[in-house]
């Protein structure tokens, strides 16, 4: 073996490596943040989490949209997010993110998106819409509302990132992916999503 053919292999290896350590290190940092958050932080129960309004299904040049409004709501119950627009296929979907670590859960909306069939589980990443962008900004998590320190806002921030984030070491111990079909939703009707009594998220009519 040549001294070049070592060389391109040597370097080859050295940033695989350091990749896997700056991977490794990051998710280890967003894990042990989350958990010393989740110590300072009480468990936050919010009566509701999101409203929606759905406004019906087009078809156009063989493709399916529906429209709905999504708004994202606080601990006081006030508007902190509206998205408004069409995501392709006949029925829509949003998913939370639920964390429970130390005998406390808390829930994020994490995506939004449209299917063509109810049990469908497959969708593109390109087509749904993040949510974390309309809650989360400069460190702080905004689905504290009035009342709230900056650095509570904190806190949530950095157990927010822990459950929107891909965490495949941590992640199967503390986080559960909860799934709302809302195929059921009629057009022109508002719906809430809120935490009944045993704690799971639920869809009903307002």
């Amino acid at each position: 073996m040549n001294k070049n053919i070592k060389i391109f292999l040597l370097v080859i290896f050295s940033t695989i490596l350091i990749g896997t350590l700056i991977y490794f290190s990051s998710t280890f940092f967003s894990f042990f943040a989350c958990y010393k958050a989740v110590q300072k932080l009480p468990e936050i129960k919010m009566e509701e989490y999101m409203r929606i309004k759905l406004y019906g299904n087009t078809s156009n040049q063989n493709e399916n949209t529906v429209s709905a409004t999504f708004t994202i709501v606080n601990t006081n119950g006030n508007e902190i997010a509206s998205i408004e627009r069409s995501w392709t296929g006949i029925y829509l979907q949003v998913d939370f993110v639920q964390v429970s670590m130390q005998n406390k859960s808390y829930f994020f909306p994490s995506v939004i998106y449209g299917k063509n069939r109810i049990y469908e589980n497959l969708h593109s990443q390109k087509k749904m819409t993040n949510l974390s962008k309309y809650f989360n900004d400069n460190n702080q998590c905004f689905l504290l509302g009035v009342g709230a320190t900056s650095t509570e806002r904190k806190y949530l921030y950095w157990i927010s990132q822990f459950a929107l984030k891909r965490n495949p070491i941590f992640g199967f111990k503390y986080k559960k992916s909860i799934s709302l079909d809302l195929s059921d939703c009629q057009r022109g009707r508002y719906y809430s999503i809120v935490c009944d009594e045993k704690g799971k998220l639920i869809v009903q009519e307002m």
